[in-house]
C-alpha cells in the first residue's frame, strides 16, 4: 500500500514539476509579448506626435517656402501637412473661415530634385477632427520612402488678413489600423499568457494540498483498521 502511494506522490511530482516549467515558460513569454506591445504603443505615439516637417510661411504674399522634410516613420500610410496659427488657439472657427480663400501647392523632392510627392490645398470640410492640436489640416502626401527631402510649399492666392500672424507648416504621419492592431495583440496575448501562468501554480498547489489530505485520511484509515 505504501509503495503504491510513493509511486502516486513521484508521478505527482514529476507532474508538478513539469507545470511549472510550463508554467515558467508561459510567463516569460506572457511578460515578452507584454513588453513587445507596450514598445509598439510608444512607438506609435512617438510617430503620432512627430513632426517631420517644420518651418515658418507668410500666407499673407504669393511665393514659395521650403525646408527640410525627415521623413522616419517606415509604416506612414502618407502625411497630413498643417497650419500652425499662433494667434488662433481661441479663434478656432474665425481662422478656418480665413483660410478659405488659400490657395497653396506642396511638394517634395529628394536630394537630385526628383519629385517625390505633391498635393494641392484639401477643403477644410473633407478634413475630421483629431488630426492636430490648434492647428489647421492644409494637405495630405501620399506615402513615399524613408528619407531627407526637401519641401516645398507654394502658395498661389494668399490671405492679407494674415499679415504679420506667425505662421509654420507643420506635419503628422498618417498611421494605418494596423500598427494599433498589432499592439492591441500582443498586450491582449502578454496578459492572456500571464493570466494562464498564474493559474497554474495556484491549481497545482490546491491539487497538492487536497492530495496530501487524502493521504493523511487514508493513513488514519489505515490506522484504525
Amino acid at each position: 500500500m505504501s509503495s503504491e502511494s510513493g509511486a502516486k506522490m513521484t508521478r505527482f511530482h514529476k507532474r508538478r514539476t513539469v507545470f511549472f516549467m510550463i508554467a515558467m515558460a508561459l510567463f516569460l513569454t506572457g511578460m515578452a509579448s507584454l513588453i513587445t506591445g507596450v514598445n509598439l504603443a510608444e512607438r506609435h505615439h512617438r510617430w503620432r506626435q512627430a513632426s517631420p516637417v517644420n518651418f515658418a510661411v507668410d500666407l499673407s504674399q504669393v511665393g514659395v517656402f521650403s525646408g527640410a522634410f525627415h521623413h522616419t516613420c517606415p509604416v506612414a500610410q502618407g502625411t497630413v501637412l498643417g497650419l500652425e496659427i499662433s494667434e488662433g488657439i481661441a479663434n478656432y472657427m474665425s481662422y478656418t473661415e480665413v483660410l478659405e480663400p488659400l490657395q497653396c501647392t506642396c511638394r517634395i523632392t529628394d536630394a537630385d530634385g526628383n519629385q517625390v510627392a505633391q498635393s494641392s490645398r484639401t477643403p477644410a470640410h473633407l478634413w475630421e477632427e483629431g488630426w492636430f492640436y490648434w492647428a489647421f489640416p492644409i494637405a495630405q502626401l501620399s506615402a513615399h520612402p524613408e528619407g531627407n527631402y526637401t519641401l516645398s510649399f507654394t502658395v498661389t492666392r494668399e490671405v492679407q488678413e494674415l499679415a504679420d500672424v506667425p505662421v509654420r507648416l507643420i506635419a503628422r504621419y498618417e498611421l494605418g489600423d494596423a500598427e494599433l492592431l498589432l499592439e492591441a495583440l500582443a498586450m491582449l496575448l502578454g496578459i492572456a499568457l500571464l493570466f494562464v501562468a498564474t493559474l497554474i501554480p495556484i491549481i497545482t498547489g490546491v491539487r497538492m494540498i487536497i492530495g496530501r489530505h487524502k493521504n493523511k485520511l487514508h493513513s488514519l484509515t489505515g490506522i484504525s483498521t
